[in-house]
């Protein structure tokens, strides 16, 4: 029987799950097609789906370290302008079927610090307290006391054993072997206006990849059921029940070792100048690829060892998403303007080398911007040089802007 702390106080014993046996050849790649018809942007569904097999997976399967082990769970938080990319759709697409899944934990979609712990210890297996949170809306989750659940998150992220917090009314609380893993959307403005400074160039933010997506994809206009998607939805239920029975500790091979101990040494990794609001991410980015790659292992594989291209993969993915940060994080800081600039920016950007005239953003941004306003942005953008006045007063986006 499933177990779903929504529904209240557990009382159902705990239950054993016996590997059904895997029936595809690599997960993700069967979730890409599953999904490859939805309008949510591509790598919105890599990353829910690596973040359900991460869902699978609990305190079951770890990397050990000198000091520290390194856990499968992840913070995930898909980022896109309200009404764009369809967030929540990939998001209960993931949760659909990882749901399917036997022993699997959720915890409500809303939820305060207090309620957090109480259904941490009310899980029936001391061995691994591991819970799933996919809210929807990230403001939600965080709605009772934004900076207390931000605080716990990041505290919960490394499943520190022995996680305890001394509380008035409740005494000592106490979470035996703590797992947590987060999936969540939100848009730009909402991260500017309830995160603070503390938290983006904190912990929180260190611990969660941000993926971003500002545009739609529109492919099928009237989906109707279609009995091989079916069908592949119970095998990816299967292979992920399967996913969920794999235990133990993970390895290198000899190979992935030495490609992972040659880009943790090489100090190129770091940029030259970072944007302090993730900077952090960047210090911590290691713990990252090393999440990443023991998923993409377990798409696969139950041999619990990561090979060269698990490393060489999540590098890659990781390095795709770099580019949105500092999009996700636009109205994040002390200038008000930084979104309305963004989107000024990547208005420019879309005309490549035609450029887009002076007359042309005005009628573009009119409605949320006033004249000086928009004059400052064009000016801020000439002198960080991302932009740049040409004939016919038009404006392009210097090279490696991205649109």
């Amino acid at each position: 029987m499933k177990i779903d702390l929504q529904r209240g106080k557990i009382v159902q014993p705990t239950f054993k799950v016996e590997p059904p046996g895997r029936k595809l050849d690599n997960w993700l790649q069967s979730y890409g097609e599953y999904t490859a018809e939805n309008e949510a942007p591509e790598h919105f569904h890599l990353w829910v789906a690596l973040g359900m097999i991460a869902g699978a997976s609990r305190r079951n399967v770890y990397l050990q370290m000198q000091h520290y082990d390194v856990l499968s769970n992840m913070f995930i938080v898909l980022v896109a302008p309200a009404g764009t990319a369809r967030k929540t759709t990939a998001l209960k697409i993931g949760r659909n079927l990882l749901k399917d899944v036997p022993g699997i934990h959720f915890t409500t979609k809303s939820s305060s610090p207090a309620a957090l712990v109480k259904q941490f210890s009310e899980l029936p297996e001391k061995d691994q307290q591991s819970l799933t949170a996919i809210s929807y809306e990230l403001g939600t989750f965080f709605s009772a006391n934004t900076a207390d659940m931000v605080d716990l998150a990041t505290d919960l992220y490394d499943g520190n054993p022995d996680w305890d917090k001394q509380t008035i009314a409740r005494g000592m609380e106490k979470i035996t072997k703590p797992w947590f893993n987060f999936l969540s959307a939100t848009t730009p403005q909402w991260l500017g206006d309830y995160l603070t400074a503390t938290a983006v160039e904190g912990g929180f933010v260190s611990r969660s990849l941000f993926i971003y997506a500002d545009k739609r994809k529109l492919s099928n206009p009237r989906p109707s059921p279609n009995p091989k998607l079916k069908e592949l939805r119970r095998l990816l239920i299967n292979d992920l029940t399967h996913i969920s029975t794999l235990n133990g500790e993970f390895s290198f091979s000899e190979d992935a070792g030495q490609l992972y101990d040659e880009w943790y040494l090489d100090q190129r990794r770091f940029p030259q100048f970072p944007d302090p609001r993730v900077s952090g991410y960047y210090e911590r980015k290691h713990i990252h690829v090393l999440k990443v790659a023991m998923c993409l292992s377990m798409s696969e594989r139950d041999d619990r060892v990561i090979q060269p291209r698990d490393i060489e993969t999540a590098l890659k993915l990781l390095e795709t998403i770099e580019p949105g940060y500092h999009r996700s994080f636009s109205a994040v800081g002390k200038n008000l303007y930084a979104t309305d600039m963004e989107r000024v920016l990547a208005q420019i950007a879309a005309t490549g080398k035609d450029g887009l005239p002076h007359g042309a953003i005005v009628a573009k941004n009119y409605h949320s911007m006033s004249g000086r306003e928009m004059a400052d942005a064009i000016e801020q953008l000439q002198a960080m040089g991302a932009i740049t006045l040409v004939a016919g007063n038009r404006y392009t986006a210097s090279r490696g802007t991205i649109a």
